[in-house]
């Protein structure tokens, strides 16, 4: 993938989660600084490798996968950890 097909769709996910209110809260949460460095962090770890075109490859499926686990599984106990903090009796 390309860095500008990455930048798009992480926008438009962006844009549909707050238009939604899942978990994002402030629009300044995206920033492509942000991102970029993502892409960099993710490339420190052998996930992913930019090829001499200038794409990003995955390298690391299972890394990946598992990366994805703990995003998801951080996000999951930071709803549920909101909902207990913001539920009145």
């Amino acid at each position: 993938f390309s860095i500008d097909k990455f930048l798009q769709v992480s926008k438009e996910l962006f844009e549909m989660e707050m238009e939604h209110g899942r978990v994002v809260k402030f629009s300044e949460a995206y920033t492509v600084p942000k991102l970029k460095s993502t892409l960099e962090y993710f490339e420190s770890l052998k996930i992913i490798e930019k090829n001499a075109k200038g794409y990003f490859l995955v390298k690391d499926q299972n890394g990946l996968g598992h990366m994805i686990e703990k995003f998801a599984k951080d996000i999951s106990d930071q709803v549920s950890l909101n909902i207990k903090l913001n539920h009145h009796d």
